[in-house]
């Protein structure tokens, strides 16, 4: 393995070769025979044997898909070539089939990137015109307290109704208006931009 370019590593119990940077699992065990016999509680027990026969188990990361060469025909030390041959080939298919993962996870990646850049931007298009739509209602409520600010005032002056009072109110009124205006927006010592939202919201609950 190492004349082929492979490094061998040791982790306590396991014994793992490196081939073109894939770490195979490999085992050199003799093949055991076992024979079930009742004990003396009725339960079959199994006796484990030694066959002479040696193997050479390799496997990357299921222990169920291993490949085993072993003692037959022919010794286990003349089919060292076919070892070699089989462990470089696990180590390419091993490189194959991740390499077709990677891309198939690129591909599914891809399609999630599309499919959450679309739910953003249509989200995105939704809040901004919610915005829009909060804005012109916003506007076209101002423009009502205004004309009714306006008539107020205009009909007070008509029946020479001026006072201390309502001028007082008048001025509070149009600073509101001011503030609640989206072309103005007048900063207010008292109410923040949350009760723009929701102050209209809450006058119709109380109209329904």
């Amino acid at each position: 393995m190492r004349a082929r370019g492979h490094q061998i590593e040791v982790d306590r119990h396991t014994t793992n070769v490196v081939v073109f940077g894939e770490k195979i699992n490999i085992r050199l065990q003799e093949k055991l025979h076992f024979e079930e016999s009742p004990n003396k509680y009725g339960w079959n027990t199994r006796t484990y044997n030694p066959s002479d026969i040696l193997t050479f188990r390799m496997w990357t990361t299921f222990l169920w898909k291993q490949k085993v060469y072993s003692d037959g025909k022919q010794l286990l030390e003349k089919q060292l070539s076919r070892v070699m041959a089989g462990l470089e080939l696990m180590a390419k298919k091993e490189i194959y089939e991740r390499n077709e993962r990677e891309k198939r996870w690129a591909v599914e990646r891809e399609k999630e990137r599309i499919i959450k850049g679309k739910k953003e931007r249509i989200e995105n298009e939704a809040r901004a015109f919610k915005a829009l739509f909060e804005q012109a209602i916003r506007l076209h409520q101002a423009n009502i307290i205004i004309d009714y600010i306006q008539t107020v005032e205009a009909n007070a002056i008509t029946n020479d109704n001026i006072s201390e009072e309502l001028e007082s109110w008048i001025k509070w009124a149009k600073d509101k208006v001011e503030w609640y205006n989206p072309l103005i927006n007048k900063a207010d010592p008292l109410l923040n931009d949350n009760y723009k939202t929701n102050i209209f919201k809450e006058l119709l609950k109380e109209w329904q």
